[in-house]
């Protein structure tokens, strides 16, 4: 096994799933082609490049377990990615892989297949791969969850051609839903989003409803 990512941890990968979630939710009225892109599925966190490349977070009490699938590199399906975890790792992480993984990457053939996968354990993240390959295998698709929070926020503002004072909306939507229990939008989040986008505003309430389990 290699410990990869030895410079983050569970915690802060929340935190940026968090912050690029309601970016995209917020951003979602300008680009509502990209609606697919983001989403939450309970404690799921689901993205794709829309060019065959997507991957998922499944963030349980005790353990945070992540899995790509790249249409042009796959590792194979299930038999072989439940033998090398059962190789190395807690049954506990064959029941997450098993309920919550395979059943977002199935193919046709209704058997999900995989192109790289790593995991919490001890404090530490662990892959079959080492991080260099696995980055390469993903097509950079988790880099915006690994950067400092700082070049995170500057990623989502680039990508969404953000201006000041919609980033300034949505760090502050984030500072509440991170500190607040039961959080939703207000009447006033509402009226900016659809000053700012109009009917489109639809997509950005869709994808908050979501955010806020």
């Amino acid at each position: 096994m290699n410990t990869i990512f030895s410079f983050t941890n569970r915690n802060e990968i929340y935190k940026k799933c968090l912050y690029a979630s309601i970016a995209h939710a917020v951003m979602v009225g300008k680009y509502y082609l990209l609606s697919e892109e983001i989403s939450w599925d309970g404690c799921n966190y689901l993205i794709q490049n829309m060019e065959g490349v997507k991957a998922v977070f499944v963030f349980t009490k005790k353990l945070l377990v992540c899995a790509v699938q790249n249409e042009k590199d796959f590792i194979g399906g299930e038999k072989n990615i439940t033998k090398t975890l059962l190789d190395t790792s807690k049954k506990e992480l064959i029941e997450v892989a098993e309920s919550e993984i395979f059943p977002y990457f199935l193919l046709d053939d209704e058997e999900a297949s995989l192109t790289a996968i790593f995991w919490e354990s001890n404090d530490a993240f662990l892959s079959c791969i080492d991080e260099k390959e696995l980055m390469k295998k993903t097509d950079s698709i988790l880099l915006p969850y690994l950067y400092e929070m700082e070049d995170c926020i500057k990623y989502w503002k680039n990508y969404y051609e953000a201006s000041d004072e919609q980033m300034d909306f949505i760090h502050s939507l984030f500072d509440r839903r991170i500190n607040e229990s039961n959080f939703s939008l207000s009447d006033s989040d509402l009226q900016k989003l659809k000053f700012w986008f109009g009917d489109n505003a639809n997509y950005c309430e869709e994808a908050f409803q979501e955010i806020f389990f």
